[in-house]
This record gives structure tokens, sequence and C-alpha cells, in this order.
């Protein structure tokens, strides 16, 4: 073989074993620069986030006296009050007006007593109860309709605020319907919804923590002390956090506000509730996992080799997992899809 083709053969080979070299290395950087991540220990929680609204906590129902129409509001929903305020008045004029018969067949009902006394006496007979008995009837009646009079003026039975005030001037009002409801300002608890499929993940007495629109960052602390066994339909989305037609069970939060923080009712809240706590145990991402049926794998990555290895693991919670076995801490694994 002559020295021209030997160094032309030579320079060919030089390539193919540089060539190899350089793709030898394109695949060791692209295996390198796939995202690991150590297995670590530390606090998990479990939350959920939700929306509420403050609500009053057993506000005082006042109800109507008697059965008129509403001739004038002295309040309107929001405003604060004192004990014994005017709220609202009914009509008074067919209140008055039976006032006036009752008092005219009192009246009557007397004369005609007087007349029988002058004629006959006060002996007792027949006719004299009856008269008696058709007196105090009438007294009876005229005490029934002064009360009803009186109560055409409707006050506050305590101090707070008016949250609901369902009549309008000119609208009927029966004895005994609820015309206003008044809340105590310190006495208030915050109502939401929870989605059906976080009803297994929440507990009575979870903590809760909100903050108000109205008060941004300053966090309010709340337990969850009352979840309702009853669904309901939830058609407002922005009021439950929930999707529109989703079923929703309604839930209550009691809470002490911090200091320089005044909420009222009405006022929207931004929820989480804690509904699990896993301190100390071993977390990796959640990225990590990889699912074959029911079992769940991880490539450990060691100084040798990789290994895929089976894994049991508990709460999971914000792209974080709980490794219950499988794992030490400071093993490293690799993250599926980098």
């Amino acid at each position: 073989m002559s020295k021209r083709i030997r160094r032309v053969l030579l320079i060919l080979a030089t390539v193919i074993v540089a060539g190899g070299l350089v793709t030898a290395g394109v695949v060791l950087a692209g295996s390198s620069s796939r995202e690991t991540a150590i297995v670590e220990r530390g606090n998990l929680e479990a939350t959920i986030e939700t929306s509420g609204r403050i609500v009053p906590k057993d506000p005082a129902l006042v109800r109507s006296g008697a059965t008129a129409p509403v001739a004038e509001l002295d309040v309107h929903t929001g405003d604060h009050v004192n004990k014994d305020d005017v709220l609202l008045k009914l009509d008074q004029g067919p209140l008055q007006s039976a006032v006036d018969q009752a008092t005219a067949q009192r009246d009557a009902a007397q004369a005609d007593l007087a007349l029988h006394d002058r004629q006959f006496g006060q002996a007792q007979t027949l006719d004299r109860a009856g008269l008696e008995q058709r007196v105090r009837d009438a007294e009876r009646a005229v005490s029934q309709a002064q009360a009803a009079l009186d109560a055409a003026t409707i006050k506050a039975p305590e101090a707070g605020i008016v949250v609901e005030l369902p009549a309008a001037v000119g609208t009927p009002v029966n004895q005994g319907a609820v015309v206003a409801k008044i809340a105590n300002p310190a006495n208030l608890e915050l109502q939401l919804s929870l989605d059906e499929i976080d009803i297994p993940r929440v507990k009575l007495n979870d903590p809760v923590s909100f903050t108000l629109d109205a008060y941004p960052g300053r966090v309010i602390e709340g337990t969850l002390t009352r979840i309702s066994s009853v669904a309901q339909a939830t058609a407002n989305p922005a009021a439950s956090g929930t999707a529109t037609g989703a079923t929703a069970f309604p839930a209550t939060v009691t809470f002490t506000p911090p200091e320089q923080v005044t909420p009222l009712p009405g006022m929207n809240a931004s929820v989480t509730i804690k509904a699990a706590v896993r301190p100390n145990v071993l977390l990796i991402p959640e990225r990590a996992l990889r699912t074959v049926g029911d079992r769940t794998f991880v490539t450990l990555i060691t100084p040798d080799s990789r290994q895929e290895r089976e894994i049991q693991i508990g709460l999971r919670s914000g792209g974080k997992v709980e490794v219950a076995s499988g794992l030490a801490e400071g093993d490293k694994i690799l993250l599926q899809g980098s």
C-alpha cells in the first residue's frame, strides 16, 4: 500500500473515532442534564383552598307584632342601630281604626250596663251577667287593638348591625313575620362550601386560616366547627369556590379576629383548611413518581447505576409526596419528564 493511501485511511479512521467520541459526549451530556432530586426530611401539610363569607352568628330576629302594610323604613341594611331605635313603621290607619272601633264597642257595652243598673239596680241577674261579660270582652278587644297599634312602630331589640331588611314600603306583612335581622358585630363566623371530593379529607376541629379581601395580608386563624351532612347544589362559583352546578357541603368556621382587623357581615374571605399534617417525614417531588397499576416506582441514582425502586407513599400535597418506605434520606432520584 502506498504512503498516500495509508495516509488517507489514517485520516478517515481519525474522523470516525472523533465522531464517535463526539456522539458519546452528546448522549452523556443529555443524560447528565436530566433533573434529579434528593430525598429530604421535612413537614408536609395537606391543605384545601376555598372561599367563604363572613356571616352573623345567631342574629336577632325582629318580628312584626301586627298585620299591616309597611309605611316607613327608618334604617337600611348595613346600618348600626342601638337598642330601641325605630327600624320601620307599619301603616297605622287600619290599626287606629280598629282601636277606635273597639273603643266604641266598649263604650257601648259600658253604657248598656249603666242603663241596666239605673233601671234594675245592681242586683245580679242573667241580663247583668251577660252585660258584664260583654264589657270585659270589649275591654280585651281594646287592649289587643291598642297593642297592635303600638306594635306598628317596630324597634331594635338590641344594638347591632342591620343585616337583613326584607320588607319594602307598601309591602304587607303578617303578624309574626320576620321584618329585620340584627347582628352583633362581635359575634360573627365564617361560612364556606366544601366540594364533595374534599369531604373525606376534612374533619371537625381542623385548623383554618383565612384572609379578608378588605384586609389583605392579615391572616385570621380559626377552627372548622361544623360540616353539614346534607349537600346542596352550588350555583355561584364566585361565592363558594366550587364549580357551577357542583355538589357542595356547607361548613362553618369560628374565629377570633386579631387586633386592627374588623370583620363585617358580607366580607369575602380566601380560606385555607389544614386537612392533614405530617411532621418530620421523608419527602420527594411528585414528579419523581412512576405508577404501574397500583404500584409506585422511582428511579434511584447511585454512583454506578440506576435502578427502579418500588416505594410506598403517604400524603400528597403541593407537589410533594410523603415516602413511607423504600427510600432513605439523602437518596438521589430522577424526575420524570425531565
